[in-house]
């Protein structure tokens, strides 16, 4: 891969997670005796936990989102990222094996109950993660930060747009991936009902 295009997507996955991480943050900041809720739902630590578990969660997701949206201390960043996806993941998967679909808490909501889509929507965000981190490793490309984007002039800006467009293409695929089983089941459906109709 070309360094140019090697930068851009590191610069677009860095976008993607600390956006993800900024509203989850924001999310359950708005609504927090529902994330208490959510957490003490998971039934993995003592009940009165709860409350400190969420408040430490929400403070860990903020920073996170703000070291990835900044560029500040990203050596931390990007590796906390992970492993809090991790611990997320270790959760759901936990309740799942246990049959409980209980509410999932991600960004605050409370009507979204756990699931494999879950599942696989902390995958596709540890897979991001993992990504950054190669990305960083590997090419060690200059960070997307807000001082190169605000001294960088034209450039920096230029440079801020072609992440967050590839960035938003990465979400919209990601989406998609995510509902291939309804994609699927409406073309079965349909077909079914095509072949219903035929004399």
């Amino acid at each position: 891969m070309t360094a140019p295009l090697v930068t851009n997507i590191g610069d677009s996955l860095q976008l993607v997670l600390g956006t993800v991480f900024l509203v989850a943050a924001v999310g359950k900041l708005r609504a927090p005796s529902r994330s208490v809720a959510a957490v003490r739902g998971y039934q993995l630590a003592p009940s009165m936990l709860s409350g400190p578990l969420t408040g430490a969660l929400v403070v860990v997701e903020a920073l996170v989102g703000f070291s990835l949206l900044s560029g500040w201390s990203l050596e931390a960043g990007v590796p906390a990222a992970g492993g809090l996806l991790l611990i997320l993941a270790s959760a759901v998967g936990i309740n799942l094996r246990r049959g409980r679909a209980v509410p999932c808490g991600c960004f605050g909501s409370v009507t979204e109950r756990i699931s494999l889509r879950t599942l696989a929507r902390l995958g596709l965000l540890m897979l991001s993660a993992i990504g950054l981190a190669g990305i960083r490793l590997v090419w060690s490309p200059s960070p997307l930060n807000v001082t190169s984007i605000l001294t960088g002039g034209t450039s920096g800006l230029e440079r801020l747009v072609a992440a967050a467009s590839l960035a938003a293409f990465l979400a919209v695929v990601a989406m998609w991936i995510l509902l291939v089983p309804e994609i699927r089941a409406l073309l079965l459906h349909r077909s079914l009902q095509q072949a219903v109709r035929r004399p």
